[in-house]
């Protein structure tokens, strides 16, 4: 293999990307909503794509069948985070609670993988 999944997909570089997005604290109800930055869709969608052809060459089909839900979650999630519409406001608690759940399933995922790659003796 010539790049390491952890190369193509860090959760590391997506949550420095996503810091001032995620705060210690659920926003309060009625804080204004605020829309997302122009260009940021292409690059999570970009980043979903890339994630996705490097599971499929670098793990067995079996692998890919097991993930298959995940990915398709995440795609959901990435869609809600980052619309297609830019300007349409995201109020900042669904914003906060979009983060969230990316950040959780993002770290379900890559302990799955990891489990992958460690089962098969790389």
């Amino acid at each position: 293999m010539s790049k390491r999944l952890d190369e193509v997909f860090s959760v590391e570089k997506l949550r420095r990307s996503w810091k001032g997005e995620a705060q210690d604290r659920a926003p309060e109800a009625g804080e204004g909503a605020e829309p997302v930055p122009e260009g940021t869709n292409p690059t999570a969608e970009a980043s979903f794509q890339k994630l996705v052809a490097t599971i499929e060459r670098c793990f067995s089909p079996e692998c890919l069948a097991a993930m298959t839900p995940l990915l398709g979650e995440l795609e959901e999630l990435l869609k809600e985070r980052f619309p297609a519409d830019s300007s349409a406001p995201l109020a900042q608690a669904d914003r906060f609670k979009l983060t969230m759940a990316l950040d959780g399933l993002l770290n379900r995922i890559e302990d799955l993988l990891e489990a992958f790659e460690a089962g098969s003796g790389r």
